[in-house]
């Protein structure tokens, strides 16, 4: 198991104000375990938890005259940084076997990366009114096979 507690911030210029760095994640868990369960066989899972990335949210927009599209800015009233997405967490699972030789070692393993599919924000996006936040989301449930020779 393993949790750091870390806070990143920044300041532009000197006397400006502090605020949390882009990639602060002030919160971080991580808690893993596998086990043996004979004849070549073992299973394992890894549940990790940290906090949503800080992001500066976006509620005024700007028309393009030449395109007719919008484009969305900043608000600096917020303060930098001063949203956060949601916590990101996600639980893998692997079952992996063994196959021993005279003279070399063959692994096979079955890794389901995201197990229970959790729509993590990754990156915060507007929609073309620059005030409904409609997030994009990492990858979902991600089956893995591998196989891994020793000699």
């Amino acid at each position: 198991m393993s949790y750091s507690l870390s806070r990143g911030e920044r300041r532009d210029h000197p006397g400006e104000r502090w605020y949390p760095s882009d990639y602060d994640q002030t919160h971080i868990l991580t808690t893993l375990g596998s086990y043996k369960l004979g004849h070549g066989w073992t299973a394992g899972m890894r549940f990790r938890y940290a906090t949503g990335s800080p992001f500066t949210g976006n509620t005024q927009r700007v028309q393009n005259l030449d395109t007719g599209g919008n484009s969305c800015i900043e608000d600096a009233g917020l303060g930098r940084n001063s949203a956060r997405l949601a916590p990101f967490h996600a639980l893998d699972a692997r079952i992996d076997r063994q196959f021993t030789f005279n003279t070399w070692q063959l692994a096979a393993s079955l890794e389901v990366q995201n197990a229970y599919n959790r729509a993590n924000e990754e990156i915060p996006a507007y929609g073309s009114d620059c005030t409904t936040l409609v997030p994009f989301y990492g990858l979902p449930i991600l089956p893995v096979i591998g196989l891994r020779g020793e000699f």
